[in-house]
């Protein structure tokens, strides 16, 4: 059982409700940046695959790269989060803005991400840093 399986099933246990937030299509004004992000996610990658060529252990490439894993290494994430809520994909709006409407809507406790911008949104909900 992954250690977010175990975290979800304690949020759930206590009668929490859980909406996971992805982004959906890039806003026009966010090509520059994505773009960025993106050739900035390859090189990682690369760095990642390298690692991986020279035989450095799975454990040891997580604790190396932590923070570098391309999202789509986190697939197993949504998958989980499948499973104990609901996944909304952002399609209208920048993904932030709809999950900070949708807080605000339902006085949610906890916002959890590893973005910071949400340490500037306002809201009585509290921001849990995931990294």
């Amino acid at each position: 059982t992954s250690s977010w399986t175990v975290f979800f099933d304690k949020l759930r246990a206590i009668g929490a409700t859980l909406v996971f937030f992805c982004d959906g299509v890039v806003q026009e004004e966010k090509y520059v940046t994505w773009n960025e992000r993106q050739k900035r996610k390859y090189e990682d990658t690369i760095k990642i695959l390298d690692a991986v060529d020279e035989g450095i252990s799975v454990d040891t490439l997580i604790n190396l790269f932590r923070r570098d894993f391309p999202g789509n290494w986190l697939y197993p994430v949504k998958e989980v989060a499948k499973k104990h809520g609901r996944v909304v994909t952002s399609i209208a709006n920048e993904c932030d803005k709809e999950l900070i409407q949708y807080a605000n809507s339902v006085n949610a406790l906890a916002i959890i991400s590893n973005d910071t911008d949400f340490l500037v949104y306002e809201g009585f909900w509290q921001y849990w840093s995931c990294k």
